[in-house]
């Protein structure tokens, strides 16, 4: 049996293959690949099964045993595509998002993908990893996980914290120490859709069908804004998740020019000089020539914040169902 394992990375489209996949299950069964979903059918992908790696004994889990009988009643010429972004950020032992700025961080890497591959070791295991630009990456993993109150911190600070995930040549070479097979794609393959391109290269076509895009960021001002609120970390969670649905809503979307075209990064040489840097080693081919569309930075004035923070709080005295409507429209 061939098991696909897509492994992110995250912010390459993976939300929108997984929920494709989810919502498609009867025609891609129909041409030989198979999509198993945790019973409950909670979620659409399979982070719950990278969760449960991390601990020394996934095997004890209902869950993953049940996935592993699922998988292994396919029929034995199918295919079987396994997908969760946070396998390429886990490590053992560790919550997801910690651990990354430890000098030991590729050994605790290394002892859990072992784990993983040991989990699996019953089928063919081919790995898919995507790469997307590295500027591109950073600044819109920042900005989710600024918005999912998952890092509190500057952009400067955050690429030094996560640095492990910007070093693409030793991402790949960690699973590669783990799986006989990994197979590098790019997030920017010529497309009329990522999900789309993304089955066709696994073999199996798509072209009836279509995927929506998910996850879009919001504007890096917004970002920034939330950063500089929550720096000092005594922001309640509840307060955060207010500001997240704010920043998505339209009374945010006016609040500044070009919506969406600001950036965290200084200059396009900076720009530049970090993606060469992560891609070391890396087939350039891989990669477009940075198109930096930016009209602004992202850093804020004082004055700028205090405009942001007014309009959050006219935002939060707004009728309930105003806001909800409000960031459904967005």
């Amino acid at each position: 049996m061939r098991l696909i394992l897509h492994v992110g990375t995250h912010k390459t489209a993976t939300s929108a293959m997984q929920v494709f996949a989810r919502d498609n299950r009867k025609f891609l069964e129909t041409q030989g690949l198979f999509y198993p979903l945790d019973p409950a059918g909670r979620w659409p992908n399979h982070n719950w099964l990278a969760k449960h790696v991390r601990h020394a004994f996934p095997r004890r889990h209902r869950r993953v045993r049940n996935l592993l009988d699922t998988i292994s009643s396919y029929p034995e010429d199918s295919t079987v595509l396994i997908s969760g972004e946070d396998f390429s950020a886990s490590c053992d032992r560790l919550r997801l998002w910690h651990g990354l700025d430890r000098p030991d961080f590729r050994q605790l890497q290394s002892r859990y993908l072992k784990r993983l591959a040991r989990l699996l070791h019953d089928h063919d295991v081919e790995i898919i990893l995507v790469f997307r630009r590295a500027d591109e990456y950073a600044q819109s993993l920042y900005q989710t996980l600024i918005a999912e109150d998952r890092y509190r911190g500057s952009f400067d600070s955050f690429l030094q914290f996560s640095a492990p995930l910007f070093d693409y040549a030793a991402q790949r070479q960690a699973f590669e120490a783990a799986f006989a097979t990994v197979t590098t794609l790019s997030f920017h393959l010529p497309r009329t859709g990522m999900v789309e391109n993304m089955f066709e290269k696994m073999g199996f076509p798509s072209h009836l069908l279509s995927a929506q895009r998910r996850n879009v960021s919001i504007d890096a001002r917004l970002t920034y804004w939330m950063a500089a609120s929550n720096l000092a970390g005594k922001t309640p969670p509840a307060v955060v998740s207010q500001q997240r649905n704010f920043c998505k809503s339209d009374a945010a979307r006016t609040l500044f020019p070009h919506f969406g075209l600001a950036t965290f990064w200084r200059s396009a040489d900076d720009r530049k000089r970090f993606h060469n840097s992560a891609a070391k080693d890396i087939s350039p081919k891989l990669f477009p020539e940075c198109q930096a569309t930016a009209r602004h930075h992202a850093a804020l004035s004082d004055a700028e914040r205090d405009r942001v923070a007014k309009a959050f709080r006219r935002w939060q005295l707004s009728a309930p169902d105003e806001q909800e409507q409000s960031v459904r429209a967005s």
